[in-house]
């Protein structure tokens, strides 16, 4: 079997589109050849893939161009463009199975492009702003409307695999729910995580004010990736402050697995963090979290208050609100751990056919 994954990361989008896909690629790779189709893709994060076993092909350079999708700066190149080069390439590998798509850029006209050259085409996807032609479409976020969100936007026959139950969690994370703890009592340790590019510095800003409002007795995690613009200022701060520095770590479900609380952005690690029972402050550091993170501080998933980023020290003092607020906490942590059981990557494979995939179950006293 042949699986084709057509993601893409960078400074503008972040790496959570390839993270999501690496960690489905690596569930699928007993049954399956992986090979990621990309655009732009940093060096660390290629390495991963190709660590991982994966295969990868780059698309070749095309003419600028925009349409009218939001995102579209994001791809860079026409749909045409990127969909024909994407379909030799498919042509190329001989029979594909399964076609995965995770790309805000991308919508039904990309997908005639691809369509003729593979059985199947899956579509990762949380914005619900446009048509997609799909045979199984894949939400991961819990928001408030789901079951609506999609109407008119696939075709009939489409699947769809809605909200945190289909979380697309790597086996790391799967592993440490298996140790998790309810959070409950004071906090010893605080993980500190905007995401795996952080391009306008939200940790450098929160970190600046942080030992204004933190108990220095509360040892700190923090974790940028390899290519954050002020690395080496972050990596000065934590080193004056005494805090531990993690770059480009590979060690991400135990550090959430060891924290009390954790603050950060609120993309797709807001599943992770929920799965190991880790409550958390999370802020929308890009468009596409605004709603995400809207709807599962309503549902009590994560605390998401009004801030002022230009007076990071309004971000020190509610979360050092937070932090004692154990009652919170704790209720936050229990709801967390059950919204999202940790099965969401075997739901998604048993629905495009992998019906004997397994993932163990973890249980807690709740």
């Amino acid at each position: 079997m042949r699986i084709v994954i057509r993601a893409d990361a960078s400074a503008q989008m972040g790496s959570g589109h390839i993270m999501r896909c690496l960690g489905l690629a690596n569930a699928l790779q007993a049954h399956a050849t992986i090979t990621f189709v990309v655009r732009y893709l940093p060096a660390p994060l290629a390495a991963w893939i190709d660590a991982a076993g994966h295969q990868i092909q780059y698309l070749p350079d095309a003419p600028a161009a925009h349409d009218e999708l939001f995102h579209s700066a994001w791809l860079g190149v026409s749909q045409t463009d990127d969909g024909q080069a994407t379909a030799q390439i498919m042509q190329s590998l001989g029979a594909v199975d399964w076609l995965i798509m995770d790309h805000y850029a991308l919508d039904w006209r990309w997908q005639q492009h691809v369509r003729p050259y593979t059985q199947q085409l899956l579509v990762i996807d949380d914005l619900a702003d446009r048509v997609h032609d799909c045979d199984v479409l894949l939400d991961q976020n819990q928001y408030c409307a789901l079951e609506q969100r999609y109407a008119g936007k696939v075709p009939a026959h489409a699947r769809l695999l809605l909200g945190a139950g289909y979380a697309l969690l790597r086996n790391e994370f799967i592993e440490a729910r298996q140790r998790a703890q309810i959070r409950t009592g004071a906090v010893k340790r605080l993980l500190v995580f905007f995401g795996g590019i952080d391009n306008h510095n939200y940790t450098g800003r929160l970190l600046a004010v942080l030992p204004q409002r933190l108990d220095p007795q509360i040892a700190v995690d923090v974790v940028i990736g390899a290519q954050h613009p002020q690395r080496v200022e972050i990596e000065q701060l934590c080193q004056q402050q005494g805090y531990t520095c993690h770059v480009q770590t590979q060690q991400m479900a135990q550090l959430m697995a060891q924290a009390d609380v954790a603050v950060g952005a609120g993309g797709s690690a807001s599943w992770e963090r929920c799965c190991l029972g880790l409550p958390s402050m999370a802020f929308a550091i890009a468009d596409n979290q605004v709603q995400l993170t809207h709807d599962a501080a309503l549902q009590g998933l994560l605390d998401s208050p009004q801030v002022d980023w230009q007076q990071p020290i309004t971000v020190a003092n509610a979360l050092h609100s937070f932090m004692l607020n154990p009652l919170a906490r704790e209720r936050m942590s229990r709801l967390g751990w059950q919204m999202v059981d940790g099965q969401g990557m075997a739901r998604v494979l048993q629905a495009i056919g992998f019906r004997k995939h397994q993932i163990a179950t973890a249980t807690l006293d709740l």
